[in-house]
């Protein structure tokens, strides 16, 4: 499967043709970005959206597209520190792992070598609560950038 364009997309103001990303190190024409979506529509009956319509599911288009990544980023991050497989022991351990590679230390309540416990245990479960703060604030943070992202940032002309 083919690759899709890179982010992040824009409406071009008064359309509802959704633009590529500008590239600066690209001299061509494609540099400043390209059409890459049009939300032109026929029907058979006769009716399609309004110009209005069509450019308001180009902004919710490029609302979903350009915050995918950093939403999934944020879900994976809560999934960690809040779901649940129904195996607490898989759960602890997955959450132990990815804490250990962030943050290199043992998450609270794993056993450690003696020679490996610089930390004494109090200053692991803060450093674990702190981590988990951070997951769960990234996720607030993608959500709030969802909800600003369609007019604040996207709307533009096509060569700007």
């Amino acid at each position: 499967m083919a690759e899709h364009t890179p982010t992040p997309w824009r409406v071009e103001r008064g359309t509802d043709l959704i633009w590529g990303a500008c590239n600066p190190d690209d001299m061509t024409t494609y540099g400043m970005g390209y059409a890459i979506v049009c939300g032109t529509t026929s029907s058979y009956t006769g009716g399609k959206p309004s110009i209005d319509e069509r450019e308001a599911n180009a902004d919710f288009i490029i609302k979903a597209c350009n915050s995918h990544d950093a939403l999934v980023k944020a879900l994976e991050g809560m999934v960690l520190v809040c779901g649940r497989t129904g195996d607490s022991f898989t759960d602890f351990e997955e959450q132990a792992e990815a804490f250990y590679q962030e943050i290199g230390c043992m998450r609270p309540g794993k056993s450690v070598p003696m020679e490996m416990d610089r930390d004494d245990h109090e200053e692991r479960r803060i450093k674990y609560n702190a981590w988990v703060q951070i997951k769960i604030e990234a996720g607030r943070d993608a959500l709030k950038a969802v909800e600003q992202s369609s007019h604040d940032s996207n709307r533009g002309d096509a060569q700007s």
